[in-house]
């Protein structure tokens, strides 16, 4: 049976890490919501229903990544509590490196199978431009780094530092939305949220888990992140691009396109990342699922 009361000093640090972590759930719940909002007020509930076709499939996968994610929350707040802050760096970066491998080929399987799939499940009227299809892409490999960034937040307890990061990068893009919507409409609605998150959410969750956890520059981060974006870039360029050769039955293509989107972009990271140590960490992990499933 519990006894006795917490100090009065411990009760305010529980309220204010509440306070924060409310503030911040708000801000997610408005972000991820006002593109829905916009879109069904200023487009209609035909333009929505198309946009959630393909926002339907992007969440699937973003909620199969993100499980893993969290997943790990656990060790690697354990690993922040344990080990130094040069070991949790170094983890830090082989987690972005194997997310991005993930990330570049799922970005793209969308880019190449969005058109193609959608035709044959929704048919050609119900289909977004291909340019928005490039928009959402660009959306979505974004969203999954926002989210590694954010389970080293969530793990580092630093709620306070980042209260008001959501909050206010969740305004900025529901202020574009309704700005941008009126002129150029989808494009707008989504161009609004990449620009949100590139410019006010992501720099800004960058700098506290840098300042706060890392406790160091994060420059050269930057340079492997942006060389990250010019491989994944070109891979999935080039694989749609070899699959504007393929036209077969419509079933048959989609088959051709999966295996082309999924093999151009390994092919492209293993080039490019086989000596690293980022991917011996990898082949290590796999080495060791592999060891495990065999038992």
């Amino acid at each position: 049976k519990a006894k006795g009361d917490l100090p009065k000093e411990d009760k305010q640090v529980i309220k204010q890490r509440v306070k924060d972590i409310v503030t911040s759930k708000l801000g997610g719940v408005i972000l991820n919501s006002s593109d829905t909002v916009v879109i069904s007020a200023f487009l209609g509930l035909s333009a929505l229903a198309i946009y959630q076709n393909y926002y339907f499939l992007i969440s699937a996968v973003i909620s199969m990544v993100g499980t893993a994610l969290i997943g790990a929350t656990a060790s690697i707040g354990n690993s922040i509590v344990l080990e130094s802050k040069e070991k949790n760096f170094k983890d830090f970066k082989d987690f972005t490196f194997i997310l991005s491998w993930i990330t570049c080929v799922c970005t793209c399987c969308f880019l190449c199978l969005f058109q193609p799939f959608m035709e044959i499940w929704m048919g050609k009227d119900r289909m977004l431009d291909f340019s928005i299809v490039i928009l959402l892409c660009i959306y979505y490999y974004m969203y999954e780094f926002n989210q590694l960034f954010n389970i080293y937040k969530d793990a580092a307890g630093l709620w306070h530092e980042d209260r008001w990061r959501p909050l206010i990068t969740s305004l900025t893009n529901l202020t574009l939305n309704l700005i941008m919507v009126q002129f150029i409409g989808f494009y707008g609605v989504i161009l609004s949220t990449v620009l949100s998150m590139l410019f006010v959410g992501m720099p800004w969750l960058l700098h506290n888990v840098f300042t706060c956890l890392f406790k160091t520059g994060m420059k050269e981060f930057l340079k492997r992140l942006f060389f990250y974006v010019v491989v994944a870039v070109g891979s999935c360029f080039g694989a749609y691009a070899l699959c504007e050769f393929i036209h077969f039955h419509p079933i048959i293509s989609l088959m051709v396109k999966l295996v082309i989107a999924v093999t151009v972009p390994s092919l492209v990271y293993f080039v490019c990342f086989f000596k690293t140590q980022e991917f011996y960490k990898l082949s290590e992990i796999i080495k060791r699922m592999l060891k495990v499933s065999s038992k």
